[in-house]
């Protein structure tokens, strides 16, 4: 897959957050359902659950400015 399609899935997941703002629905799996009554059609015809989940596992924001040092332990990571 090229870079701009990554790219464009990142938009289009942001784009579908920001409409799970406005309509609410209790549970993720809800937004996606095909059920005709509570159906919003726009989500999985614009990306399938599988794939927004991905997206959303691995998207993070976070303010270089604001995060301080971690103090803690250091730990051996295992091979």
């Amino acid at each position: 897959m090229a870079a701009s399609h990554k790219s464009d899935e990142i938009h289009v997941a942001l784009g579908l957050i920001m409409l799970m703002g406005i309509v609410q629905k209790p549970t993720l799996k809800s937004y996606f359902s095909c059920d005709a009554f509570t159906e919003i059609p726009i989500l999985p015809q614009t990306m399938t659950q599988g794939r927004f989940d991905l997206i959303k596992k691995f998207l993070y924001f976070v303010d270089n400015n604001t995060v301080s040092t971690y103090t803690g332990t250091k730990k051996k990571m295992k091979n």
